[in-house]
């Protein structure tokens, strides 16, 4: 689980009076009086991840934490559970209240950018910029999928298309879905070896329904092996 920091401090006895709010970059601090603060420090959130953050109080009976499209679960003693929802693509807002007497008087408040994780491109988990056989190409899909933070997350890839080099002319080849087609492959059988080939226009389906267009990936064609 990814931390977050948050320091809060408010002291129980004050008289709550309404935030000033002070934003530098992604530091933010709220004044409560001459004494107490709010700080949050780096609110970075990204969709998929869960985070945690702490109170810094010896009592957080009389705090009451909510969150507009953000999750907010308490672990233990002080530490709080964050999480934006998989579907949600722009964020949340967390407010902090003080409870007294059945009323809650709200203390803090601030909205929470979802940013995105990286979304990696590959063919049979080769990275762009690799070598790969013509077989490998046949008999693999393309894939676009978060890898290496602890979840495995994979987006529809709808379309595509093949540059290639053949005979010293430019071609480009669509392909509908995530596979090379029998055109693609074709032209594929002309190449040299190492020569460049290039997904570009590579249209993803996410949650939502929204396409994106990723950046171009490439590989070199081998067509000998050196393996024994």
């Amino acid at each position: 689980m990814k931390r977050i920091g948050i320091i809060i401090e408010l002291c129980l006895i004050c008289s709550i009076c309404k935030c000033q709010i002070i934003s530098t970059n992604q530091d933010y601090s709220a004044k409560l009086n001459d004494t107490s603060f709010i700080t949050f420090i780096n609110p970075k959130i990204f969709r998929y991840l869960p985070y945690s953050f702490y109170i810094d109080l010896n009592d957080t009976s009389n705090i009451l934490i909510e969150g507009r499209n953000i999750s907010i679960g308490k672990d233990y003693r002080n530490f709080y559970r964050m999480r934006i929802a998989d579907s949600n693509y722009f964020g949340g807002q967390i407010s902090f209240y003080k409870l007294f007497n059945g009323t809650k008087t709200k203390i803090y408040e601030t909205y929470i950018k979802a940013y995105e994780l990286p979304i990696t491109l590959s063919i049979r988990d080769k990275l762009s910029g690799s070598l790969i056989s013509f077989s490998e190409l046949q008999n693999n899909r393309l894939t676009a999928s978060i890898i290496n933070y602890g979840i495995q997350k994979e987006f529809p890839v709808k379309s595509f298309k093949l540059a290639l080099v053949i005979n010293d002319s430019f071609v480009e080849i669509k392909a509908e879905g995530n596979r090379i087609n029998d055109e693609q492959s074709r032209y594929l059988k002309k190449l040299k070896d190492k020569a460049p080939i290039i997904f570009k226009d590579i249209i993803i389906e996410k949650e939502n329904g929204t396409l994106l267009t990723m950046e171009a990936l490439v590989y070199f064609l081998e067509k000998t092996s050196n393996k024994k």
